[in-house]
């Protein structure tokens, strides 16, 4: 304590590191539930596959999926501050044509 009677902080007492803690284990929860649900529809779109062609809403839901599972990993990693869904909108997800990244 200082002279002036204020109370000092220490780092480890600040709330905004709290929060991202507590942020980060929901995010790690909810990260274990979207790989399960990826799982599925990795399954269900493989049987499509082995009988025709895997209808495109399931190609887009997959897509949405691991662009979610991406923008956790990356808030987990402190690779960013963006806070995925419930805390902002869905994504959207690219396939193959769509991807900004491909070349």
């Amino acid at each position: 304590m200082s002279g002036s009677g204020r109370i000092q902080f220490s780092p480890a007492l600040d709330k905004s590191k709290w929060l991202r803690g507590v942020l980060m284990l929901l995010f790690w929860l909810i990260l274990q539930i979207a790989l399960m649900v990826l799982g599925l529809i990795i399954f269900i779109q493989f049987v499509y596959f082995i009988i025709s062609e895997p209808p495109g809403w399931l190609r887009r839901l997959s897509a949405s999926c691991t662009t979610y599972i991406w923008q956790i990993l990356r808030f987990l990693g402190f690779a960013s501050d963006y806070r995925p869904f419930p805390f902002s909108d869905w994504p959207e997800g690219a396939l193959d044509g769509d991807d900004p990244n491909s070349s």
